[in-house]
């Protein structure tokens, strides 16, 4: 949970910085940040190439989930906050997701 909040704060700012690295040993380091591995495959059948990017953090389709009361409105902490629970993602992306009969030497789907 920590560091699921820890890495909305100190990424959400700097997106736009990070986009601005063109370093290559720049942009490697902070790819080993949140990359554990990356895998390319090549399927002849369909032709198509398939990429899993495994991450270190549970990044793939995280979120987080704001708590209701009965009456609907969101429950709020001592402070004032929204009261919250983090659902966790997946650490695999893998894409294409599931394309079939995709191209092929002859035809077109």
């Amino acid at each position: 949970k920590d560091k699921w909040l820890n890495w909305i704060e100190v990424h959400l700012t700097n997106v736009n910085e990070l986009n601005k690295i063109t370093d290559i040993k720049e942009r490697q380091k902070i790819i080993k940040e949140y990359v554990e591995t990356v895998g390319l495959r090549w399927d002849e059948k369909s032709k198509q190439h398939t990429l899993n990017i495994n991450f270190k953090l549970p990044l793939v389709d995280d979120s987080i989930s704001y708590k209701k009361g009965k009456s609907n409105q969101f429950l709020r902490d001592r402070k004032g906050f929204k009261k919250y629970e983090i659902l966790e993602g997946e650490k695999d992306l893998t894409t294409p997701y599931l394309l079939p009969n995709s191209f092929n030497s002859y035809t077109f789907c």
